[in-house]
């Protein structure tokens, strides 16, 4: 779903939420590992994993066409949760990957910024973005219980980032000369055999 709505000629915001639910396929069903290539194998959980998803964002952009600026503004929200929890073990350069039948949840939020501006005196265009996002979720790592027992330990996750970016673009202007080609054409009458032109008209 979404909306969108038109302050003025300068100004517009947009607005979307929406659910989303995705079922796993078939090999979510197969519990032995699998080599997924040649340092990763994978276990499955046995039972079909599903997903529900929930996300929204919205969008603000404003310009001043006869300044050549335009500024947009962004924010997005998303929220996971799933039946399944994945845990990995470390051995050497081998990595094995287990679902778990555990449910886990996860986060993720971002902030966006750009700005454009044009000076067409020197034909010349700059621009500025920039975001920031932060994140948390779960992830379990498989370690010895002791006695031959395997389990997982689950452990909450967090990530951070930003990142800035510029640019100028510049296009260069080079005079060349200008060539004229004038054409004079005159109608050229043929010769009579007395030696005189005549100019005959249909």
């Amino acid at each position: 779903m979404g909306i969108n709505y038109t302050f003025s000629a300068n100004s517009k915001l947009s607005f979307s939420t929406g659910y989303t639910t995705s079922i796993g396929d078939m090999m979510t069903l197969l519990t032995e590992p699998m080599q997924v290539d040649y340092r990763s194998v994978r276990t499955s959980s046995g039972i079909i994993g599903e997903q529900n998803t929930w996300h929204t964002s919205g969008d603000w952009k404003w310009q001043l066409p006869m300044q050549y600026f335009t500024l947009s503004l962004a924010a997005s929200h998303s929220e996971g949760k799933q039946n399944t929890l994945t845990s990995q073990s470390v051995s050497g350069i081998d990595v094995s990957s287990t679902a778990l039948l555990r449910d886990s949840r996860s986060r993720s939020t971002s902030f966006s910024i750009a700005a454009t501006k044009n000076i067409p005196t020197l034909f010349a265009k700059l621009g500025a973005d920039g975001s920031y996002s932060f994140g948390s979720g779960e992830q379990a790592i498989s370690s010895s219980m002791g006695g031959g027992q395997e389990g997982a330990i689950v452990i909450d996750t967090r990530t951070n980032s930003y990142a800035l970016h510029g640019n100028a673009t510049i296009t260069p202007v080079k005079t060349f000369p200008r060539f004229y080609l004038v054409l004079l054409r005159q109608p050229i009458a043929p010769m009579e055999p007395d030696g005189m032109s005549r100019v005959y008209q249909m």
